[in-house]
């Protein structure tokens, strides 16, 4: 028996697998829009082989890089019933969230966002930068600081860092961290590796993984590649071939 899949991030689908694995079913996972970028930035603050999802019904302050959460990317379900559980006002006690977006591009996320700051993709990071800088630990590893102060980009054709820049910078960064461990970071598939690699180490700096973000296995390491699947079912290895949402010829 063999399973190919996609990289859907399921809880009880990843169940399933692991269950149908144990009892002899080979594991394949095909998914062209498994997000690279997000694999090798986790991998370099130590989450490799996982991937990040999103509690947004426990978060205070939400920033937003590039990433339409509410539209086209991620978990779309849950993050829509997350956020709109803080939005529902008419339980007594309870306290609205905001959510900060920063893109290059007008999406559905940005069409709700409390505040919405346009810049290009190519700078998206460094506005995180300037953001990480307001609290930043003292005892943040060297390679984290100079992560932060690196403004390398900033001369002729990089961010310029104007007063409107500036200020929403240090107004987005105290919010987050006055609402830590209860705000969240969350990077766009489009965007490189570093800055999912500043967005979480930022997460974890404000205390918000366990809370607002939690790592789970990637889908994609629960699976062998559709190439070695595609090798036994030609040395005639496979009698039952289970597809399950995966249009394995694309």
């Amino acid at each position: 028996l063999a399973i190919l899949t996609d990289g859907t991030p399921s809880p009880t689908r990843s169940r399933l697998l692991a269950d149908a694995k144990a009892k002899g079913a080979r594991i394949f996972v095909h998914d062209l829009a498994l997000n690279s970028a997000e694999a090798v930035g986790l991998a370099a603050v130590g989450a490799g082989g996982r991937r990040a999802s999103y509690n947004l019904d426990a978060a205070d302050v939400v920033l937003v890089l590039d990433a339409d959460i509410m539209g086209s990317e991620g978990d779309i379900v849950n993050n829509v019933a997350g956020y709109a559980a803080r939005r529902a006002l008419l339980d007594a006690g309870k306290t609205s969230n905001r959510m900060y977006v920063v893109e290059p591009r007008f999406s559905s996320t940005g069409m709700i966002a409390d505040n919405r700051l346009r810049v290009p993709a190519s700078h998206v990071g460094e506005l995180l930068r300037g953001v990480v800088e307001q609290f930043l630990p003292a005892d943040a590893p060297a390679d984290a600081r100079a992560q932060v102060s690196n403004r390398a980009n900033s001369g002729d054709g990089g961010l310029a860092w104007t007063t409107r820049f500036k200020a929403f910078a240090a107004a987005v960064g105290q919010d987050l961290k006055a609402a830590a461990g209860r705000s969240v970071i969350i990077a766009g598939e489009r965007q490189p590796a570093w800055v999912h690699a500043l967005a979480a180490f930022a997460n974890a700096a404000l205390g918000n993984v366990g809370t607002t973000v939690n790592y789970q296995t990637d889908a994609a390491q629960q699976g062998e590649t559709i190439g070695a699947l595609a090798e036994m079912l030609n040395a005639g290895q496979v009698n039952t071939l289970l597809i399950l949402d995966v249009n394995a010829v694309y």
